[in-house]
This record gives C-alpha cells, sequence and structure tokens, in this order.
C-alpha cells in the first residue's frame, strides 16, 4: 500500500457541489481506500491504496459522480510526486505572513507554449507566474481573488483541467503525510 495524496476541485465552493466531509470519508472506505484522512473542506486527502495514481483519479470521479451526480477533476499524487511538485516551487522562500500569496495550479497536461504566453500576458505587473511541467506556480501579492490567473482562467486557456491551492495547504497536505508516514 503506498500513500497518495488526493485533491478534488469544485466542492464546497461557494454553496456548489457539497459534500461533508465525513461523508466523503465514509464513501472513499466503501471504494476501497484506506485510512481516508482530509483536510478542511476543500477536498484535500490523503489515503492509502495499491492502485495507481490515474486509478485512484477515476476511481473516485466515478464513485462521487455516482453518489452525488458531480462531474469533478480529481488529481492524486504518490508522495514522490507530491513531494517533486513542492521541491520545484521556483518562487521565492515564503514567510508565513505571505504564504496566502502563494498559490500551485496543478495541470492534467504539460501547457503549450503558445497557452503559456497567453496566461503570462494577463499577469500583473506585481505578479509571478512559473511554469515548470504540469504545474503553474504563482505569486499574487494583491490576493488570489483579484488576480487574472484564476484556475478557470488558466483552466480556459490551456483547454487541461486543472485544481488551484495556496501554498500553506501544500505545506499542511505535506505535514500531514509526514506525520502519517512516521506512524
Amino acid at each position: 500500500m503506498e500513500t497518495f495524496v488526493v485533491l478534488l476541485r469544485g466542492i464546497n465552493v461557494s454553496g456548489a457541489n457539497k459534500i461533508k466531509m465525513a461523508d466523503l470519508k465514509k464513501l472513499l472506505t466503501k471504494s476501497g481506500f484506506e485510512d481516508p484522512e482530509t483536510y478542511i473542506q476543500s477536498g484535500n486527502i490523503l489515503l492509502s491504496s495499491d492502485i495507481d495514481e490515474d486509478g485512484i483519479s477515476e476511481k473516485i470521479k466515478n464513485a462521487i459522480q455516482e453518489e452525488y451526480g458531480y462531474d469533478i477533476t480529481v488529481k492524486s499524487f504518490t508522495r514522490g510526486h507530491f513531494q517533486s511538485i513542492l521541491d520545484n516551487n521556483p518562487l521565492p522562500d515564503e514567510h508565513d505572513d505571505e504564504l496566502k500569496k502563494f498559490h500551485v495550479t496543478l495541470l492534467a497536461e504539460k501547457p503549450s507554449e503558445e497557452a503559456k504566453e497567453k496566461i503570462k500576458a494577463r499577469k500583473k505587473e506585481s505578479e509571478i507566474i512559473v511554469f515548470k511541467d504540469n504545474q503553474v506556480y504563482l505569486y499574487c501579492p494583491e490576493g488570489y481573488g483579484r488576480t487574472k490567473l484564476s484556475n478557470n482562467d488558466i483552466e480556459r486557456i490551456t483547454k487541461s483541467a486543472a485544481t488551484t491551492r495556496n501554498w500553506k495547504t501544500m505545506l499542511q497536505l505535506k505535514k500531514m503525510l509526514e506525520d502519517r508516514i512516521s506512524e
């Protein structure tokens, strides 16, 4: 069994696609995953499985579709894959008071050069955007709610399913992953 980080896109956001975390954990257990653990209400999960990343994503997507009728994006990462996303962060060292300004958008596919240029053209002068593989690292000093680099915008331009997390959430998931492995 390997431990995975699973990120769901678009649940419990602005009152849409509501799923209680206790119910989600029951659904994941019923679907054959071991020790599901959630963090906050926006679809951040740790679980154990002997299925690969793509298989986990598909199985969870289908289970949520069957149970709730929601068609959502599900991204699964092995511990090593998740750690590489953290390690590849090219943005300046973050400080606790700045964590809410750092984000990473995780794309299903690597964006084309044309898409990257379109996205870069939308950024404000104060913002920093860096592309690494399927990740888009963002620094939004005026706040994520004020950027033109939102998950929806990046998804629309790249034509690739995506989910975005702030850096504080990414670091908390890393801590939970480390705690889980040390048990």
